[in-house]
């Protein structure tokens, strides 16, 4: 079985990330395959991601007031185990 685990490699070394990390058997040789993510490539999603939510602020239908304006269009609905 295959499993994928985010790490840094630096100097010949795997620096394990996140959460939920592998438990390794120590002085143990363990097969691994290491995918060197393209920086550029990262970058652009980024840049694509910030265009796209630019445009979903410019777009005006996402204000400043956006949760308080949901919660006075919900104040009529029943909610269930609420007594007013």
């Amino acid at each position: 079985m295959t499993t994928t685990y985010p790490a840094i490699l630096l100097n010949g070394r795997l620096t394990w990330q996140g959460e939920n990390l592998p438990d390794l058997p120590v002085n143990q040789e363990i097969s691994v395959s290491v995918t060197i993510e393209d920086d550029a490539q990262r970058k652009a999603n980024g840049q694509k991601l910030k265009e796209a939510l630019d445009k979903i602020a410019a777009s005006g239908l996402v204000t400043d007031d956006f949760y308080a304006e949901w919660l006075e269009s919900r104040k009529d609905k029943v909610l269930y185990g609420r007594e007013e």
